[in-house]
């Protein structure tokens, strides 16, 4: 990601809360070890309950470019939230980078709204076809153990739809979940890994 920040004319690193807070953090750190140092801010969805209640926490100067970060881009809705806030607080967005992209919605909308994107993975990278689906069979329910959880085929109720767009891979299973999140699976117990 600290590469890729050079094809972008920047004066803020920033994203949406919570999801791009260790990223910015990270980036923000390794600048200052390079002596490259940067500045950094994070675009809450909603102000806290406490304190000076502000939507983008860092020490802005308006009219400043900011390049958006974040982990995943697949709807855009987070982004596309963090872009309104910044806008309403005076601040242009210079691009988004992320570390996925799901070549979805999103990253059709900022090329629509004239914003650069870049990411460090392509969703089809991880040999995801949007349209491939798999079975999982008699994997057990992390969550009960009852067998009425489970339907006649043996794939629990609650994750029988959960498992298109998935790679089996080293003894794990990737799968994009409800076409929003991308998720581990242990191939044998098929229990979340992350």
């Amino acid at each position: 990601l600290y590469n890729k920040l050079r094809n972008f004319e920047f004066d803020y690193i920033g994203g949406p809360t919570l999801a791009a807070e260790p990223i910015v953090a990270s980036l923000l750190v390794h600048s200052y070890l390079m002596n490259e140092p940067m500045q950094g801010l994070i675009v809450r969805d909603k102000p806290n309950n406490h304190g000076l209640r502000k939507l983008v926490e860092g020490p802005i100067r308006a009219e400043s470019k900011v390049v958006l970060l974040d982990d995943a881009i697949n709807s855009g809705y987070s982004l596309f939230n963090a872009i309104e806030t910044l806008n309403r607080s005076d601040l242009k967005v210079a691009g988004v980078l992320t570390i996925v992209d799901f070549f979805h919605v999103g990253h059709k909308k900022l090329l629509d709204s004239g914003i650069a994107a870049d990411c460090i993975f392509h969703i089809n990278e991880f040999g995801l076809n949007k349209n491939e689906r798999i079975a999982l069979k008699n994997i057990p329910n992390e969550n009960s153990n009852q067998p009425d959880n489970y339907s006649d085929d043996g794939i629990s109720n609650a994750e029988s739809n959960a498992y298109k767009n998935s790679v089996q891979l080293n003894g794990s299973i990737y799968t994009i979940e409800r076409e929003e999140f991308l998720m581990c699976l242990d191939e044998h117990t098929g229990y979340k890994k992350w």
